[in-house]
């Protein structure tokens, strides 16, 4: 399903190139979707309330905005290595790109395909056009991470052209969890956060509670 959502919609983009006006780009047809990353303690009634406003795609194990259009592949992405909790610059890039590389091995088109940047001033959410990926000291909030995704709304066609995901990885709760249980796992986490970065949406049901883009994460799961 996946394969194929990716391949329509980098054909569509390939075939309207030349017929589509252009889109004026301002802050009123600029959005911004923000993908929120819990652990698992929430109670059930929060649970619920936050499935209430996705009942329509609740019951699927993988959801893709059909509304999001991807006209340029691969992405290149920056990521900042620093962190607060002793992981090696060396294992936290062979970590993210992994993630990345798990999505170009499950699609039928190069997604990522290694495109990445090192860049240690990143340190929060900009509006600049990048697709960033950083860490960031939150405290025992509740959240893992946060993908704030960016696109350009078309009204005319009611179409979403992305252009900028970022990042934030919350250090408090994150580790390598093939060697510690009492953490959540680096590399689950990074590459659920990539699949929003390229238009995956949350999944709630309980049935998919294994699946890479269910909404919650789990301490020690790898």
């Amino acid at each position: 399903l996946v394969l194929s959502m990716f391949a329509t919609s980098a054909e569509a983009a390939g075939k309207n190139k030349n017929k589509k006006k252009a889109v004026k780009t301002t802050k009123s047809n600029i959005r911004t979707i923000e993908f929120i990353h819990y652990i698992d303690n929430k109670s059930d009634v929060e649970k619920i309330q936050t499935v209430s406003i996705n009942s329509d795609r609740s019951k699927l194990c993988y959801s893709f905005n059909p509304a999001n259009r991807i006209s340029k592949l691969p992405f290149i992405y920056y990521i900042n290595p620093n962190n607060n909790i002793g992981l090696s610059e060396s294992f936290v890039i062979d970590v993210i790109t992994e993630a990345a590389e798990e999505w170009d091995d499950h699609t039928s088109v190069e997604i990522f395909n290694d495109s990445y940047i090192i860049n240690t001033s990143i340190t929060e959410v900009m509006s600049d056009n990048k697709n960033t990926i950083f860490f960031k000291d939150r405290g025992n909030n509740g959240v893992l991470a946060s993908t704030s995704a960016s696109g350009i709304f078309n009204y005319s066609t009611g179409t979403w052209d992305s252009f900028e995901f970022d990042i934030y990885l919350n250090s408090y709760y994150l580790g390598d969890a093939s060697v510690n249980s009492n953490v959540y796992d680096l590399q689950g986490t990074a590459t659920h956060e990539l699949g929003h970065g390229v238009g995956l949406d949350d999944i709630y049901n309980e049935t998919c509670r294994n699946v890479t883009m269910y909404n919650w994460g789990y301490l020690g799961d790898i």
